[in-house]
């Protein structure tokens, strides 16, 4: 008999609501479900579930995956920018600018 972890049953619940929340999605609220896709690491479950939401906005596969890539780029993007890290024994980070002698700003 198989053993889940408390984290595999609760991402399993996840998917599920995911998936039905897809299947009750319109054409006004469809961009509710795309960074959720996005961010799934599951590249066959992704890809389920663009297929069901583009039949269910009567659109095709190509601009609903389009869509998860954009979405998936700017992730990406976020994780990057999250990750910076300045190591200088003299810095100063203001609003618009950085310096790292507090004298001239980057």
């Amino acid at each position: 008999m198989e053993t889940n972890t408390l984290a595999e049953e609760l991402l399993k619940l996840e998917a599920k609501s995911l998936s039905e929340r897809i299947r009750k999605v319109t054409k006004d609220n469809y961009q509710e479900v795309i960074p959720e896709i996005a961010n799934l690491e599951d590249e066959i479950e992704k890809e389920l579930l663009i297929k069901i939401l583009s039949k269910k906005l009567e659109v095709s596969y190509h601009a609903v995956k389009k869509e998860v890539k954009a979405n998936e780029k700017e992730i990406e993007q976020t994780i990057s920018n999250e990750n910076l890290i300045i190591a200088h024994p003299a810095f100063h980070v203001d609003k618009d600018f950085m310096s790292l002698d507090s004298e001239r700003p980057l």
